[in-house]
């Protein structure tokens, strides 16, 4: 744990401990809790001035202290569901740690926006400060009154609000009609935002953001990276934007202007995968489960657990150094029945973004606190397999799953193989293919690139993106099915056809 984290959960601690003014004592070596200051003042004493040695327990901070005292009665409700906000700014900014001393090595960099920091075991690690001011204006949201004299505070109360749109599926339009609301209905002062995108930007702090990337319309690539600047696309000439929409802008009465405002004609939504690696790691109720399959898996010899696979074992017989570190991860991509641009054959680079952090969590790696232990790590990280249906296992493979090209073989006893009367004719006498190792598969497909070919690959329809993994050939089952999902579109298809079904019978001109 690092000297400014340490710092930043001593504020956090003693910010549920203010005195009337808003104040806490200061426990810089200058100070010596002889002086109130607001929270961010006294942060930057212990900062500059070094934390008081000795100072292990703070009774005068509120350690040991009731949550309520005799001049105010608390709601528990409510202060329940403050400490759990001050527990999301935990985990958020990675403070969690015992009631130990903060005292550590320190190098401030002269413009001020780094500082390198010593832990207890000598590592030295950078935290940036514009994490601090961020902290300290989530805290500052989080103790805001939402109007005077009431008993919920401005961020408890957006979260709750955020929470109840998500579990209802309100839309962004309606949430933003109900805090106009709300804003005229509350009493004058209130600090309600009044529109959605003003909540939003509260919560980018909390780390709940996402990337804006263009796409072409039709799904050939990204204007992303190097296409960044593009403005139509290289595969088929589209235009990046769809048709300008005119804005208009009063000058006054004898005078107006217009202005051109370009929309994009895609747009993907990407949601960074290493930030969201890094908090599990930096949660306090998840970062010793994610080495649960280490430190606490049963190990008896039965099939308990991912671990206990032939391809968990396999990986790690190829890959010893990434094996030896248990911190290291290990996921598995699901995406049953995912179709982002609805249900169409097109092709489209929703993987691409996907793909370049997973080369770089497995090239370069990425720095992470581990909160279980207090220590820095670099964690790693390999997609094991993907989950998905049948339809979708073509998609992801690049191989063909449909009509003939699927798998049609039974075993060699069975009886629809002598059953000629019932198929084509013909009797099936022939043993199925072997299975293609993912070297073989490449060998096949060095003649294609990425995007689909016209049929002259078949069963192959093009090279699956995953392959630019550097380990993904080697994996011994690089794709699962999801049986549980795969009978649901059986049982669908089976009782949509015997009911006819408007929209859901296969029997047509199509089948």
């Amino acid at each position: 744990m690092t000297y400014v984290r340490r710092a930043m959960r001593f504020i956090l601690f003693a910010s549920n401990h203010l005195d009337e003014d808003g104040k806490i004592t200061c426990p810089c070596m200058i100070c010596v809790n002889g002086q109130s200051m607001y929270p961010q003042d006294v942060f930057d004493h212990i900062i500059c001035n070094a934390f008081l040695r000795g100072y292990v327990n703070w009774g005068l901070h509120g350690e040991g202290v009731g949550s309520s005292t005799p001049e105010v009665e608390i709601n528990k409700q409510d202060e329940g569901f403050l400490h759990d906000i001050h527990g999301l700014l935990s985990d958020a900014f990675g403070m969690h740690a015992a009631n130990t001393n903060i005292n550590g090595g320190m190098n401030i960099d002269l413009d001020g926006t780094c500082i390198e920091t010593r832990d207890d075991h000598g590592q030295y690690s950078q935290f940036e400060s514009s994490d601090a001011d961020m902290f300290f204006k989530l805290l500052k949201e989080a103790e805001q009154e939402l109007y005077p004299n009431c008993k919920m505070s401005k961020l408890p109360f957006l979260v709750r609000l955020y929470h109840i749109k998500c579990l209802n599926g309100w839309s962004n339009k309606s949430l933003s009609m109900l805090l106009e609301l709300l804003k005229e209905a509350l009493l004058d002062g209130n600090t309600l935002p009044t529109t959605y995108n003003e909540m939003k930007k509260i919560f980018l702090g909390l780390g709940l953001r996402y990337e804006k990337i263009h796409a072409c319309p039709n799904g050939c690539v990204l204007f992303w990276k190097d296409c960044e600047n593009q403005q139509e696309c290289d595969v088929c000439g589209a235009s990046r934007w769809k048709e300008s929409s005119v804005v208009v802008e009063d000058k006054g009465e004898n005078f107006s202007s217009t202005k051109k405002k370009n929309i994009p004609a895609k747009v993907l939504r990407w949601f960074p995968l290493k930030p969201r690696l890094q908090r599990l790691f930096m949660c306090s109720k998840t970062a010793s489960l994610m080495k649960w399959h280490e430190e606490g898996c049963t190990k008896d010899g039965l099939m308990r657990h991912p671990t206990n696979s032939p391809a968990w074992k396999d990986l790690d017989s190829q890959h010893p150094e990434f094996s030896a570190d248990p911190c290291n991860v290990r996921l598995g991509l699901a995406s049953d029945g995912f179709n982002p641009f609805g249900m169409m054959t097109v092709s489209h680079s929703t993987w691409t973004p996907l793909t370049e952090e997973l080369k770089e969590l497995w090239d370069e790696g990425l720095k992470t606190c581990d909160v279980s232990v207090n220590q820095n790590f670099i964690m790693r990280a390999v997609v094991l397999w993907t989950i998905s249906d049948l339809p979708r296992l073509s998609s992801l493979s690049g191989y063909s799953a449909r009509g003939m090209n699927a798998c049609l073989y039974y075993e060699a006893d069975h009886i629809y193989r002598q059953d000629a009367q019932s198929f084509d004719g013909t009797c099936e006498t022939c043993p199925a293919p072997m299975r293609l190792t993912g070297s073989e598969a490449l060998r096949q497909l060095e003649c294609i690139e990425d995007e689909y070919n016209n049929g002259s690959m078949q069963p192959w329809k093009r090279k699956s993106i995953f392959f630019q993994l550097p380990y993904w050939e080697h994996l011994l089952l690089r794709h699962n099915i999801d049986v549980m999902h795969t009978v649901k579109n059986i049982f669908d298809n089976t009782c949509g056809t015997i009911t006819g079904q408007q929209g859901k019978s296969k029997d047509n001109y199509k089948a």
